[in-house]
């Protein structure tokens, strides 16, 4: 369930991403469904980073 929600609001940050890159930068949609992409993903790591750390953290 937290990957999931992870995952989810890690697409609402890439989309945001591309959107904003598309008007601020004025990018192609290509680029700019790149730069919504990459946010995805290194959103989606460092949430799934600090999960790992937390999930560690409480086991001690």
């Amino acid at each position: 369930m937290l990957v999931t929600s992870f995952a989810l609001g890690a697409g609402n940050i890439g989309f945001a991403a591309g959107i904003f890159a598309s008007n601020v930068g004025d990018l192609s949609l290509y680029a700019a469904t790149g730069t919504g992409t990459v946010a995805a993903a290194a959103a989606f790591g460092i949430g799934m980073s600090v999960a790992t750390f937390l999930k560690k953290d409480s086991q001690n």
